[in-house]
């Protein structure tokens, strides 16, 4: 097994100096870097971890000092559990407790703030301490032992900050808000080390030359080598194509092709743009009017399937042409270049790349247009790298595992999380380029033994209605992203393949993701909650989350509902061509999300409504996605069956209506006005109900090619059936 040394930098020394007695509240740590942290907080008093424990614990991350509160067959009352710690205080010593909820054998559950309820010593200092594993961590947990795994590439540092002390009457909501500040602290800091990510891929593909990188039905399976090689040579051939150009097109499924072409873009410095060809060509070429693009990268084997005409002033670059201009010699003597030459030469000599900077543009990726026109959202560098590195540090995904995608590199959560993270790591990605195809994608799930799956809730109906129980077996990992994750469709999943996806939060504009619920974890006997069904998740790494007013910009406290605002470096540097609407979105830092929500005292967020899915009527407000959410909850549905929008309404200014698969609703055995009286009996104000003449049946409920609703569309769609014309 390999040795375990990262390099350790501690911040924040000021605040614990001297040698009194110190309370520190650790967040983001895993059971083998306590050893880490207690060396690092030692240098001035003794430091004693103090933790839940229902087994023998673990030696490998077991310390002699550790404060071990057994549970059991038995167990006193928590208070006279804590009784060592309060010993160890009075005899001087720090205590260092991690800031986690906890739940014990027989299920009592044990949060922060009931810890805090009983572990308040009077005059000790209370301080919140940071842990990062700038690439994740390599430990693992198996069985509830630790193992160590494959290191993980690049810097391998733990970065430790301690805050300032914390009023003596902070409760679990205030001490985690501080603790996600000083991970934002951190990352910041962090961040200004590091280089882009495509030099970042230079140096995985070299670390680990025969390692499986990308892997799809079509070109088989590249190494590490290979995909370096692959995307030198692409990017040598599209060089004096695209020199002039500051943006070019991609029209490409995902796939081992598209990730060498926007491999090879980055190399040369040029901003890809990957354009949605589940949308119509007219959609696509509005959003190629508002960039300099005359150059679209695509196949021929592709259009056959998705033709696109990019009009007379733009031309088509065909990878089949690229291929073939390649010859033997051409090819071997690139690999021999590519093999000898080390990052640092082929950044200065191969592939000059030393002037590209974490500021410089990346990609434009077109929002999806569900409630409006389609905004060109400018990600820079450092929203990518940023974004990638927070997605490594909160989910602990490392170089042992296996990524199945399926996403689109036009949407966001596709090109950030299956393109540009694994580039960090140089895991093996296996791309498949339809994620309705479920029968395919369990099976390559089986034959590559994955074990990360990023996805929707869409496409995972198709997954619970073909994929064989057993196709998903090795995964550990499923999020979910882009649209609500229905809690009865998780653990129907969990149910026939043996994990339970779990609801992440993001958009386009933080490049994308903002919130992720993890796995609970056991470690010794005790479960670590950290998934709440319902809630979006906590912050990521590096970034901060608050409900605010959107007008006054004043954050709610807890539980009060609110806008979304989320900050950091995924922040996108602003829509393009469009400054005052990105005036509009970002205020003080934080991108205003237009999605409304609360916080709970975990710092978990549920959203209650996008504000564009609101009806106004008689002066109230109305949770379109609530009803939504309440007609599939009547009949226990996990898959689409209806659509809640609404219309204008002369005598109470809007109201509710609804689309639906008639089909879907006959195979419960139920008619259209029984299932609105299920509705009628969840309580629902009389106000949010819908007349039976607003509810309509439709062959098809519009969705984007991300599998998300296409609010939009939906309207439109609305606005016909009821006769009140096209919408505004």
């Amino acid at each position: 097994m390999a040795a375990w040394s990262p390099m350790v930098h501690l911040y924040g020394q000021n605040h614990i100096s001297g040698n009194c007695p110190v309370f520190f509240l650790i967040a983001e740590i895993y059971g083998p870097e306590r050893n880490l942290v207690r060396n690092s907080l030692s240098a001035e008093r003794e430091v004693v971890f103090a933790r839940f424990c229902a087994t023998d614990p673990d030696p490998v991350a077991h310390h002699e000092s550790d404060i071990l509160l057994r549970v059991g067959a038995g167990t006193p009352s928590l208070e006279a559990l804590f009784a060592p710690v309060f010993a160890a205080f009075k005899a001087g010593k720090s205590i260092a407790w991690v800031a986690e909820d906890y739940q014990l054998p027989d299920g009592t559950e044990v949060d922060l703030d009931r810890v805090l309820s009983i572990l308040k010593p009077s005059g000790v200092p209370v301080l919140p301490v940071w842990v990062t594993s700038t690439r994740g961590s390599p430990w693992k947990l198996k069985g509830g032992r630790w193992l160590l795994g494959r290191l993980p590439g690049g810097l391998n540092e733990v970065e430790i900050q301690v805050g300032h002390p914390l009023p003596g009457n902070a409760d679990g909501f205030h001490i985690r808000d501080q603790l996600e500040k000083l991970s934002y602290e951190v990352a910041q800091r962090h961040i200004s080390r590091e280089i882009p990510l495509h030099r970042q891929f230079v140096r995985r593909a070299w670390e680990a030359p025969k390692n499986e990188f990308w892997v799809d039905q079509i070109s088989g399976s590249l190494s590490g080598y290979k995909a370096l090689t692959g995307s030198y040579l692409f990017a040598k051939k599209l060089k004096p194509i695209v020199s002039r150009e500051e943006m070019v097109g991609v029209w490409l499924p995902t796939g081992v092709g598209g990730a060498l072409v926007n491999t090879a873009l980055a190399f040369l410095g040029k901003v890809s743009i990957n354009l949605n060809y589940s949308a119509s060509q007219e959609v696509a070429l509005a959003c190629l009017k508002q960039t300099t693009v005359k150059t679209v990268i695509t196949s021929r084997r592709f259009l056959e399937r998705f033709p696109f005409n990019p009009g007379p002033e733009r031309k088509l670059v065909f990878l089949e042409d690229i291929r073939s201009s390649i010859g033997s010699l051409e090819r071997i003597w690139s690999g021999f270049l590519v093999k000898v030459c080390p990052p640092w030469l082929f950044e200065w000599w191969l592939m000059p790349m030393t002037h590209h900077k974490l500021s410089d543009l990346a990609t434009i990726i077109f929002s999806s247009g569900s409630t409006g026109d389609p905004k060109g959202v400018q990600l820079t560098q450092s929203n990518l790298l940023s974004n990638s590195l927070a997605v490594i540090q909160f989910i602990r995904f490392g170089p042992g595992d296996v990524m199945l995608a399926c996403l689109p590199f036009f949407h966001s959560f596709g090109y950030t999380v299956t393109l540009c993270a694994p580039m960090l790591l140089g895991i093996k990605t296996v791309y498949h380029a339809d994620p309705r195809q479920a029968k395919e994608l369990g099976e390559l799930a089986r034959l590559h033994k994955t074990t990360v799956f990023l996805s929707t809730a869409t496409f995972l109906r198709f997954c619970l209605r073909r994929a064989q129980p057993g196709d998903f077996a090795s995964l550990w990992l499923i999020v979910c992203g882009a649209e609500k994750l229905p809690v009865p469709l998780a653990k129907e999943f969990q149910q026939k393949h043996g994990v339970l996806p779990l609801e992440g939060y993001g958009c386009t504009e933080l490049a994308p993701v903002a919130t992720l619920n993890r796995p609970d974890e056991v470690e010794e006997g005790i479960t670590w909650l950290r998934n709440r069904p319902g809630t979006i998740g906590r912050a990521l790494v590096g970034t901060f989350s608050a409900i605010v007013d959107p007008i006054t910009m004043d954050i709610k406290p807890m539980g009060e509902e609110g806008m979304i605002a989320c900050g950091g470096q995924n922040v996108m540097k602003g829509y393009l061509h469009q400054p005052k609407k990105t005036a509009e979105v970002i205020r003080h830092g934080m991108y205003l999300t237009g999605d409304m929500g609360f916080l709970d005292n975990h710092r978990h967020i549920t959203i209650t409504g996008r504000l564009a899915r609101f009806a106004k009527i008689g002066g109230e407000m109305v949770p379109l996605e609530k009803i939504e959410e309440l007609l599939h909850e009547a009949l226990e549905c996990t898959e689409r069956l209806c659509a809640v929008t609404c219309v204008p309404d002369p005598s109470r200014g809007e109201k509710v209506v609804i689309v639906y698969l008639a089909e879907v609703l006959k195979n419960f055995g139920i008619s259209k006005s029984d299932w609105l009286g299920l509705l009628a009996k969840t309580g629902i104000p009389p106000l949010w109900r819908p007349d039976e003449r607003d509810v309509f049946e439709v062959a098809d409920i519009p969705s984007l090619g991300s599998g998300k609703l296409d609010i939009r569309h939906v309207k439109e769609l609305a606005h016909t059936l009821t006769g009140n014309g096209k919408t505004g």
